[in-house]
């Protein structure tokens, strides 16, 4: 086997920089989920009936996406696909 410095071969080193390179996108993908969660309390956290309804009702009542984001600390995008789930365009129109 070809070996480099401290009588590692080549495949060793490569397991290694790749474990690595793993450690630091784990890392970095823990620091943007926690940022994530900072700007937007319940990203990834699952809906409540009580919250559906109240998605549906607001929505309804013709309230912005980006105002339904406040209100239910999530995304703009996560209240879009709520909605899409719910098939609220399709049960009210747009």
């Amino acid at each position: 086997a070809d070996m480099i410095g401290n009588g590692r071969s080549l495949e060793e080193a490569g397991k290694a920089r790749n474990r690595a390179y793993m450690l630091e996108f784990i890392k970095a993908r823990s620091l943007t989920f926690e940022a994530t969660r900072l700007k937007y309390p319940n990203y990834l956290k699952p809906w409540k009936e009580e919250d559906d309804q109240e998605l549906e009702r607001l929505w309804c009542e013709g309230v912005s996406v980006n105002d339904l984001a406040v209100i239910f600390m999530r995304n703009p995008g996560a209240i879009k696909s709520r909605i899409e789930k719910l098939e609220l365009a399709e049960k009210y129109g747009e």
